[in-house]
């Protein structure tokens, strides 16, 4: 421009330069949690005097932000035509097509912090009059340094599982499952576990699943040890399960002989690391023993058969073990031909079972789990039967003595023996034993000849052994004795 002199000379050898203030602020959080978004705010203002249409900005965002983003937002003094890029590395730059002096905009810069990440973040803007302009107090174009400082928060998980029911003493399996929910990556959780009283530790492996890693393990027989590696953040946080990147504890050991097994498993995080969801840090497995005991031997009697009773001393989950939690099945008759298991769980003895004495073998299984079994022995006895037995004798009337004083032969042609039949009768159907019967000879008479029995089997003195029928005959030749 030109100014006229008092003389009234024109001077044209002075011309005036425009100038524009354009203060720059940036604002943002202090601290901030790794694996977060975090915002920033830059500020420009126009302080004049001159119009500063077309100034541009320049912010390079912290080294290692993702899905970086910047939007104008707030013009205010008739500031229009703000665009605001980002680049592939991250720098935003933009300009102001507007900016009369007393002017101001905002822009809003967004991006996610590595959930790895630590330390700080350092970060500052710059803002540029456009060409021709020139900033009276350039100090201030550029913002003063926001430093963030990273923190870690996150949500650690652990689930505890085994199978509902085991056999007295039998092998069994837990599984813990841990896992982050995030948002921060988080090392070195301690994963505390409490055994069931009596369970006996044999084994203790970690199976990483996505980028999580296996850390340190270590075990006794009664004792685990356990520090997870880096646990990063799982597939799919909200998830009440993982789905993608977890480690995975599998204990192995032995069950006691009976009761009801509870295993608990935490997680803890580090220290410098805040779980901010504290309900899915304890998880328990609870499973029931399935303990069979031998049994007393129980009588029955001969052809009477019966049921034996094998529950009442066998206890499922430490509680008895009854018809609604069990099931018993037969592993092995101990030679009882038709041996079977009623609706009560009681062994059924058929009443054609021979006396003897038995031992069987049963399998108690959990109702729910039909693996999950035990074995015990019920011992059987049948009682031989014991015959009543009744005898007569019959013979006959009359007899001629003989003409031999001897009481050996040779004996006359003319001599007649005495036949004497002795009847047994056994009212009980069936019985096996020894059975003798007794006879005492008439006075003058001596015993002559062999014995016969029928319809049974006896031997020659006179005792049965073999099933004893009845009616069975024993019949007797006796020699009349001349005196």
């Amino acid at each position: 421009f030109f100014f006229q002199a008092e003389d009234g000379i024109r001077d044209t050898s002075v011309t005036g330069v425009q100038t524009c203030a354009l203060p720059i602020s940036k604002a943002g959080p202090t601290p901030t949690v790794a694996g977060t978004t975090i915002s920033y705010v830059l500020t420009l203002t126009n302080a004049g005097p001159g119009s500063a249409g077309g100034a541009t900005f320049s912010d390079a965002a912290p080294t290692g932000l993702t899905g970086v983003s910047a939007v104008c937002q707030n013009a205010a003094g008739g500031v229009s035509g703000c665009v605001a890029t980002v680049s592939g590395t991250n720098v935003i730059t933009g300009t102001v097509g507007t900016f009369p002096s007393g002017g101001s905009v905002q822009v809003l810069i967004t991006g996610t912090v590595p959930a790895a990440a630590t330390g700080t973040l350092s970060n500052q803007a710059t803002v540029s009059p456009p060409s021709g302009l020139t900033d009276p107090t350039p100090g201030n174009n550029t913002s003063a340094t926001v430093t963030t400082t990273l923190t870690r928060t996150s949500d650690l998980a652990v689930d505890a599982s085994a199978p509902a029911a085991v056999g007295s003493s039998g092998g069994l399996t837990y599984t813990v499952l841990v896992w982050n929910n995030g948002p921060s990556v988080t090392s070195a959780a301690s994963v505390p576990v409490t055994l069931p009283a009596g369970f006996t530790v044999t084994g203790l492996t970690c199976t990483p699943t996505g980028t999580a890693t296996c850390g340190t393990q270590s075990f006794t027989a009664s004792s685990v040890n356990i520090i997870t590696g880096t646990l990063t953040v799982d597939t799919t946080p909200a998830n009440t399960t993982p789905d993608g990147t977890f480690v995975t504890y599998t204990l192995t050991g032995t069950a006691p002989v009976g009761g009801s097994l509870s295993l608990s498993a935490g997680v803890t995080a580090p220290g410098g690391v805040t779980d901010n969801d504290t309900s899915n840090n304890t998880s328990a497995a609870v499973t029931r023993v399935i303990d069979a005991v031998n049994d007393a031997t129980v009588t029955l009697a001969a052809g009477a058969g019966g049921t034996v009773s094998v529950l009442g001393n066998d206890t499922v989950g430490g509680t008895t073990a009854t018809t609604t939690n069990s099931t018993v099945t037969i592993s092995n008759n101990g030679g009882i031909t038709g041996l079977t298991v009623n609706a009560s769980s009681q062994l059924v003895v058929p009443t054609t079972t021979p006396p003897g004495t038995y031992t069987v073998t049963y399998t108690l299984c959990d109702r729910n789990v039909t693996t999950a079994c035990d074995a015990a022995t019920a011992g059987v006895s049948v009682s031989a039967a014991s015959p009543n037995l009744a005898v007569s004798v019959s013979g006959p009337a009359n007899a001629r003595p003989s003409t031999v004083a001897s009481t050996n032969p040779p004996v006359a042609a003319t001599d007649s023996f005495i036949t004497y039949t002795l009847t047994v009768s056994a009212t009980v159907a069936s019985a096996t034993g020894t059975t003798t019967v007794i006879t005492t000879l008439p006075s003058g008479l001596s015993w002559s000849g062999s014995s016969a029995a029928g319809p049974g089997t006896w031997t020659r003195s006179e005792e049965h052994t073999s099933e004893l029928q009845s009616p069975m005959y024993l019949v007797c030749r006796l020699l009349l004795e001349k005196k």
